[in-house]
């Protein structure tokens, strides 16, 4: 399988787009799409101003939309394809920019503020850190599983690739681990089959 990458920026549609366009001007079909963009921000909502909250939806929420619209045309007409979100919990932390980028922004934007919630705000960090070796997998790693995922006729709807997020995750997805059954019971209820 060959692996095509492009630059595109998920906050603008005509960049996602583009990035599409080129895909099926060179091949004619898109096959997989990734949403693997995220944007975080360590304050309490009491305390982050509401463009940094926007900013992050549109990266974390919309980008995901832009991206999936943008390949979902494409992707029914060939009758094949996957889409595959990635988010913070499943498939669980992942070794990244991404702890660094967040710790600029709060820096950026004041650094840990002196009130109430510092005590809180400075455990959560602490305990973070102290996980991170065990919470967090290598972007090599989770790549192997999205490969895996990728191949398989019919892929799990959601899946984690570590015991860290599995045990957090546990209480939630339980009942239906890669929530195969409540994808049928929607299709029963919906499309009556």
């Amino acid at each position: 399988m060959a692996l095509q990458t492009l630059a595109l920026d998920v906050q603008f549609a005509a960049s996602v787009d583009a990035a599409v366009a080129t895909i099926i001007a060179g091949d004619g079909r898109i096959d997989v799409l990734v949403n693997n963009a995220g944007a975080g921000f360590a304050r309490s909502i009491e305390q982050a101003a509401l463009a940094d909250i926007e900013r992050i939806m549109d990266v974390n929420f919309m980008g995901v939309v832009r991206g999936t619209k943008a390949v979902l045309p494409p992707m029914r007409v060939a009758r094949s394809g996957h889409v595959i979100n990635i988010s913070s919990v499943e498939p669980g932390g992942i070794q990244s920019e991404f702890a660094r980028t967040t710790m600029q922004q709060m820096a950026a934007s004041g650094g840990l503020l002196e009130d109430e919630y510092l005590p809180l705000l400075q455990k959560y960090l602490a305990t973070a850190r102290a996980c991170g070796m065990t919470a967090y997998q290598t972007s090599d790693a989770v790549a192997a599983v999205v490969m895996q995922c990728i191949e398989l006729t019919q892929p799990p709807i959601r899946i984690r690739t570590s015991a860290w997020a599995e045990d957090l995750c546990r209480l939630m997805t339980g009942a239906d681990p890669d929530g195969k059954a409540m994808q049928q019971k929607v299709i029963e209820m919906f499309l009556g089959h």
